[in-house]
């Protein structure tokens, strides 16, 4: 609205500038000019001679061109004069409404002291309790969430690892790797998130410790006969006797 007010203003000032006399003046110039110009008298020796007469011409259409603007101003000094007028009804009602406002915040404050007075303590603390189981409610809400996303995760990745390299377990992807075997990044990341690299070494460790175990026990297992030659010399010692 302003802003408006303004654009009609600088217009009507501007024009009023260039063109300073009213429009009525320049509409009595207008009609004496004309007059001027279309009036023929008899008398030839008073007729004027073609430079006036151009320049009477020339004045003619000058003051029609400064009458168009005129009106222009005109134009906008009416606009800007109703901006100005619908300005001072919006001011007087947002005055009325301020009032309205006051009278209104006053009252809403003394029914919140009003309600704040019947308020008990133990009003409060009820409502506190409540609060705050609310707020352990939520927690652990976000909690369950959050591991519930995780499992959700894995079981994602070990899925698309599956329809990879088959039905093949966690300790499986995790024995190729001491083999030397090839590893996606998503296996990698598997791993990672089931006890990182060192759950590979303790892989390879049993799988080392397998075949020392094997040994041990062929060790043990290992049958013990009795000589020949120490039953020869039996057979001759019981001779000689």
């Amino acid at each position: 609205m302003r802003k408006r007010a303004k654009i009609h203003r600088e217009k009507r000032d501007e024009i009023n500038v260039r063109v300073p006399p009213p429009s009525k003046i320049l509409e009595e110039w207008l009609g004496e000019t004309y007059l001027k110009l279309t009036k023929i008298d008899n008398d030839l020796t008073t007729v004027p001679m073609l430079n006036p007469e151009l320049s009477a011409f020339s004045r003619f259409f000058e003051i029609q061109s400064s009458i168009k603007k005129k009106r222009e101003a005109e134009k906008s000094h009416s606009k800007y004069i109703s901006k100005l007028s619908e300005m001072r009804k919006i001011s007087t009602k947002l005055d009325q409404n301020k009032e309205e406002f006051g009278k209104a915040k006053s009252e809403l404050k003394d029914n919140a002291e009003i309600e704040v007075d019947k308020i008990s303590r133990k009003d409060i603390r009820k409502i506190s309790r409540s609060i705050s189981s609310i707020d352990e409610r939520i927690e652990t809400i976000k909690i369950e969430t959050n591991s519930e996303r995780s499992v959700l995760k894995k079981l994602q990745k070990y899925a698309r690892l599956s329809a990879v390299r088959g039905s093949s377990s966690i300790d499986d992807i995790r024995g190729i790797a001491p083999k030397g075997g090839y590893l996606s990044s998503e296996e990698l990341g598997l791993i990672l998130e089931t006890g990182g690299f060192l759950s590979i070494n303790d892989t390879k460790d049993t799988l080392q410790e397998a075949p020392k175990q094997g040994r041990l026990r062929k060790k043990k297992t290992r049958k013990l006969g009795v000589s020949r030659r120490g039953g020869g010399k039996g057979k001759s010692a019981s001779r000689r006797d």
